[in-house]
């Protein structure tokens, strides 16, 4: 059975599941959702990564953000005006570990007077202030990411009962599987530890909630998330379903290059070490069943992304009543992936011709069987353009610096010039794969080919030679060339377990 049939039957049995009646609990804890993108997607965003709205699902989800992000928010729950939430944060990559900071809070301020009620109450003011620290990177193998979460609490208010305030602790956890490209699933357990001391000298512990998420990305522009979450004192409490499906999406290399070739601008990037950016228009929407009250609770919301910029919108029907909330947040990213694409401006300068085939060769002659290192040394050639369009040369390149930059990660690279200059103008192919690995002191040699379709979309094949078995290996995507900035990640991943 394959993951799409696998997937609509979850999906189906989870959507009758909804329907039945629940046990009567509600989930507790200072800890609330600081984040618009899950809110839109009903909070289905426990197995969701590479963003900064996990740390307060899935803090190991942003073991695999790349760049620096921040974010803003501001909430008026319930749309009463007096309940509002904020959050600052940031999350850095440093290294193979990312750290985040979050600031955020929960406030009533509330006039009794004003509204002709209880006057003689004068203004209700109660202020939960949360600072957390996060941190999470892979862990033994690709694709598995660990995080956790420190949190503080401060709560003031002028009610007396608790004596006005409090302070204490919090800690999470969680981990997060890629199990393909397209696949993930995530655990979380919030409150492992922690309590809340109040001045009157009561101690509160936090209750334990717990979150196991799946995660399907169906294309490239959509996909759903599934989210069961319950606490220890009852086994299940929502379950939830969401999806996101951007409507507009196109990846840019150099919005200001306007007039140049494709090449032009990946050289420009190349340069520069940027990372292709992203402009698009997300739909989004969620429904979560709340086992306890047996009663659903459904969201939708957009986000609009410009370049660094990201703005995003959620809102949610609050149920029996209870009004709609609005979520809006302001985001922004800065810098490049954690590992950049080296710069070729050198090689490729006007000065530095391309070496001939003899002085390619003659690398050869200088090696010996004994001189391939046994450590896993990877060598990324450039890919052989089969569609005879001039316009499509710059993918040769293109292509083998993106699953380059995939890797560097994961395995030891040898430089792209290095590789460069001893390749020269010849082709790596199935038959010299092996006399390449040799030539190039590598273990794993990977190369390929790309060639367009009569629907217009490319195809990309993709092989490794592999001097330990001395075998070679292929994989192949198909992707539009408005898909092609996209294609390292899924490529290198293919790569990867060949």
């Amino acid at each position: 059975m394959n993951y799409q049939r696998c997937l609509f039957l979850f999906c189906l049995l989870y959507s009758v599941f909804c329907i039945l009646p629940g046990p009567a609990h509600a989930l507790g804890g200072y800890d609330e959702y600081f984040s618009v993108t899950p809110q839109s997607m009903g909070e289905a965003y426990g197995a969701a990564y590479g963003d900064i709205a996990s740390i307060f699902w899935n803090p190991a989800g942003i073991g695999a953000v790349d760049r620096f992000q921040f974010t803003s928010l501001y909430t008026d729950l319930y749309g009463l005006d007096y309940i509002t939430q904020t959050n600052l944060g940031f999350v850095v990559p440093w290294g193979k570990t990312v750290h985040g900071l979050s600031y955020a809070t929960n406030q009533i301020s509330f006039d009794f007077s004003s509204a002709g009620l209880f006057a003689e109450l004068g203004r209700l003011e109660y202020k939960e202030t949360t600072m957390v620290y996060s941190v999470a990177r892979s862990f033994l193998i690709r694709n598995f990411y660990l995080g956790a979460n420190l949190k503080y609490y401060d709560i003031t208010s002028n009610l007396t009962a608790g004596g006005g305030q409090g302070s204490g602790y919090g800690v999470d956890v969680g981990a997060l599987f890629r199990l393909t490209q397209k696949l993930a699933i995530g655990l979380s357990l919030k409150n492992i530890t922690g309590n809340v001391d109040w001045k009157t000298g009561l101690t509160e512990d936090l209750l334990l909630i717990y979150r196991l998420g799946l995660q399907y990305e169906f294309s490239d522009k959509g996909r759903l998330l599934v989210d069961v979450a319950g606490d220890d004192e009852e086994s299940l409490q929502h379950g939830i379903l969401g999806g996101e499906m951007w409507v507009w999406k196109s990846y840019r290399l150099d919005e200001g290059a306007t007039g140049t070739s494709p090449r032009d601008r990946y050289f420009k990037y190349l340069q520069t070490r940027r990372a292709p950016t992203l402009y698009g228009l997300a739909l989004r929407s969620g429904i979560k069943r709340d086992f306890s009250a047996s009663t659903l609770t459904f969201s939708t919301g957009a986000g609009l992304r410009f370049g660094p910029l990201k703005f995003d919108y959620a809102l949610r029907h609050e149920p029996d009543g209870g009004g709609n909330t609005s979520f809006a947040s302001l985001a922004f990213e800065l810098g490049g992936p954690k590992s950049t694409a080296p710069a070729y401006s050198q090689f490729f300068s006007p000065s530095a011709a391309a070496p001939t085939d003899m002085e390619a060769m003659s690398y050869e002659q200088k090696l010996s069987i004994s001189d391939v290192p046994t450590s896993s040394r990877v060598a990324v050639a450039n890919f052989v353009n089969l569609t005879g369009r001039s316009d499509f040369a710059w993918l040769e390149l293109g292509i083998a610096d993106m699953v380059y930059n995939e890797l560097l990660q994961r395995w030891d690279m040898i430089d792209r010039v290095e590789v460069a200059q001893k390749i020269g103008n010849q082709q790596v192919t199935t038959n010299s794969g092996g006399q390449w690995a040799k030539i190039l002191g590598a273990n794993k040699v990977i190369f390929g080919f790309f060639s367009d379709l009569p629907d217009g979309r490319l195809r990309i094949d993709t092989y490794v030679f592999d001097t330990k078995t001395g075998k070679t290996r292929q994989t192949t995507v198909e992707k539009s060339p408005e898909e092609i900035y996209s294609i390292g990640t899924e490529l290198a991943y293919k790569v990867f377990f060949l």
